[in-house]
């Protein structure tokens, strides 16, 4: 990412070139990675509408996670997700 040769900008573009809506998180601690599975679990239960339509937002969730970890979990800093 410091070299300018992360994934997510690829991603965001392929993404968004094939018509779908693109977000991008980066965490660099424990708390931001479980705040970012708590707002990502909660998109569809959120009452959005698209275009002036009364149907909920419903639209296929596709999750991509780059990341390092070893046997005990996902690596965040210095902290493990188990």
């Amino acid at each position: 990412m410091l070299q300018g040769r992360a994934e997510a900008p690829t991603i965001k573009t392929i993404g968004t070139l094939i018509g779908h809506e693109v977000a991008t998180i980066s965490v660099f601690s424990r708390k931001q990675f479980v705040d970012a599975c708590k707002w990502i679990a909660s998109i569809s239960k959120k009452p959005e509408y698209e275009h002036g339509s009364h149907q909920p937002y419903d639209a296929p969730l596709c999750i991509h996670i780059s990341a390092h970890g070893n046997d005990e979990g996902i690596v965040v800093g210095k902290w493990i997700i188990p």
